[in-house]
């Protein structure tokens, strides 16, 4: 499933606090988030405290998997066999998952006709928060949905109705950053935040600003990041000598290094960097993302400015370089900065 997989500190003590009541807060990348949450509870120190978190309502319901996927033959045959098992409904449920109706996207048009959306969605907020009031922490994807184009989604309000509902909450965080370019299987790097109380008196816009921020500068510089903006330098798009390039490259990572104030992944605090920036770029070249042109320059092509796409999933297909680019959308302007220095 991964590669490998990487956990960053923000402090000396490498472990996650999460004391009760304490809600736990990461993007949303891919279905495998949820197997890199074990990760991240292996470092909770003296687990005492189990978990809960939200799940579909619908995946602990009766033929979940034939009704979900509608597959035919012998494939319908097995997953009418898992369904009949019971088998994900008593796992999810050991584990701690609360199923939650998905109101605003399954029936809000029939529960808003009839005037009970609201009463459906405060509901599940009551269901979830019971599950922290009786003595479980609380896991949450606080957008709601993946993250599928390399950055945040917005927060959604759940976050807010969670902490109103829960007395002296405190919430702990951390950021999944994939990297899907330098192996063939995705290395997982997570950056895990600080422990912090919710904010008296904040309203819902300025906890999920604060939330969102949070998160945006936990990215953890990859060789996939940080490679990919590199690319859409306005020298690369010109055309640059790799020498040169690999040179500015250098300057860069030991300005960023100064700084102190990022994740950074071991490889690009090792003496390898300049050999994985070479075959990085033989990589783009071969895809044609870049080019070598007849002076030996390289640059950019068409292939990696574009930019329109039917959705994330089809921008890390079709343009991967720009995907994990967006990952450091919270350093852009100072990175941009350390680069043209």
């Amino acid at each position: 499933m991964f590669h490998s997989v990487y956990l960053y500190f923000k402090k000396d003590h490498p472990f996650v606090e999460a004391p009760h009541p304490t809600t736990l807060l990461a993007n949303h990348v891919a279905e495998t988030d949820i197997v890199a949450l074990a990760h991240v509870y292996s470092k909770i120190p003296k687990v005492r405290t189990k978990f809960c978190f939200a799940m579909r309502q619908d995946i602990i319901e009766p033929d979940f998997l034939v009704k979900e996927f509608a597959p035919k033959g012998l494939t319908r045959f097995i997953l009418w066999m898992i369904d009949k098992s019971r088998i994900i409904k008593i796992l999810l449920v050991y584990i701690g998952g609360i199923g939650v109706k998905r109101a605003f996207r399954d029936d809000a048009r029939k529960l808003l006709k009839q005037g009970e959306l609201r009463d459906i969605v405060d509901s599940q907020w009551d269901k979830l928060a019971d599950g922290a009031l009786n003595g479980r922490n609380l896991f949450l994807f606080p957008e709601g949905k993946f993250s599928e184009n390399g950055n945040l989604e917005s927060i959604k309000r759940g976050t807010y109705l969670i902490f109103q509902r829960i007395a002296n909450a405190s919430y702990n965080y951390f950021n999944f950053t994939y990297d899907y370019i330098s192996e063939t299987k995705p290395v997982l790097h997570i950056g895990v935040g600080e422990y912090s109380r919710f904010p008296q008196d904040a309203d819902e816009y300025t906890l999920a600003a604060e939330i969102k921020t949070r998160l945006g500068n936990s990215y953890v510089l990859t060789q996939g990041n940080i490679f990919s903006c590199i690319l859409f330098q306005t020298d690369v798009k010109a055309g640059i000598s790799e020498d040169k390039l690999i040179q500015k490259l250098n300057q860069f990572l030991e300005k960023v290094k100064s700084a102190n104030q990022y994740f950074i992944a071991k490889e690009l605090l090792s003496g390898e960097v300049n050999q994985l920036f070479q075959k990085f770029l033989a990589k783009a070249i071969k895809s044609g993302f870049l080019v070598r042109d007849e002076s030996s320059n390289v640059r950019s092509t068409e292939k990696l400015a574009t930019s329109n796409f039917r959705n994330g999933k089809d921008m890390r297909r079709r343009n991967p370089y720009l995907y994990h680019c967006n990952q450091l959308k919270y350093y852009v302007e100072e990175f941009d900065r350390f680069y043209l220095e």
